[in-house]
């Protein structure tokens, strides 16, 4: 082979390499789901991306959501919101939008088993691609419906509910947790109260279930307990659906 013929050969692949590169269209990705965990893998190329993550409540309740974007290698994380309430106070869902510069790699989208809000994640190209026309959405997850959410605190409950970390010792409160459950599931639970490591109350949770909604709840009237401790105190939800923890703060 002479030298220009075997400097062609080197330019004629080189060029082939080169188009591939170029050829080489990031997609579009979107995946939606509702109650329980979920994971999906797929492949990203390199450049700039728009990221976007609505979650919602499934019906006129409150919902919690967590969820991150991993890297898997090297390993890097974009969270998408930890333990986020959306409750019936809210006149907006739970949203992310923003833009990210992704390197190449392989990425997981993963869904808390404590979400209990539906979702919808969207991932795409900055710069709208011809490509991107035909995507259309993915269900994952949601195969077990069986998650309950954060206990949640709400004050002055009996008028207008408000959500709070802190509570005066006068207050009447609710302690609320949502839930989806399995069919047959029995819906009962206990709900311990603590202060330190000391137990202060411990009660039968009751269930509410209408429109297709459900949440375990708990409601204390502080100044009938006795207490005379204040400060940080753990409520934690046992249920057949697993436990629910949510950690508040008592003044005088």
């Amino acid at each position: 082979m002479s030298f220009l013929r075997a400097v062609a050969w080197v330019v004629l692949i080189i060029t082939a390499m080169l188009v591939i590169v170029v050829n080489a269209r990031a997609e579009a990705y979107v995946f939606e789901g509702t109650a329980g965990g979920a994971t999906e893998s797929f492949f990203v190329a390199n450049g700039d991306y728009e990221l976007s993550l609505v979650a919602d409540r499934p019906v006129d309740w409150l919902c919690s959501f967590t969820g991150s974007l991993d890297r898997v290698a090297p390993a890097y994380s974009i969270s998408l919101g930890n333990a986020i309430t959306v409750d019936q106070d809210d006149w907006k869902p739970w949203a992310v939008d923003h833009y990210e510069t992704l390197p190449a790699g392989e990425y997981t989208l993963r869904i808390s088993p404590e979400t209990t809000c539906n979702w919808s994640f969207r991932l795409a190209p900055s710069v709208p691609q011809q490509s991107q026309a035909g995507v259309t959405a993915k269900s994952i997850g949601g195969e077990s419906l069986c998650c309950i959410g954060h206990v949640t605190m709400f004050k002055n409950p009996l008028v207008r509910p408000v959500k709070s970390t802190t509570a005066s010792i006068k207050d009447l409160v609710l302690f609320a947790a949502p839930y989806v459950s399995k069919p047959g599931f029995n819906e009962i639970g206990m709900g311990e109260i603590r202060i330190g490591t000391a137990t202060i109350k411990e009660d039968v949770l009751q269930a509410h279930r209408c429109a297709g909604h459900a949440a375990f709840y708990l409601y204390v009237q502080w100044s009938g307990l006795g207490i005379r401790d204040l400060g940080k105190i753990t409520v934690r939800f046992h249920t057949p659906m697993g436990d629910s923890v949510g950690k508040f703060t008592l003044t005088k």
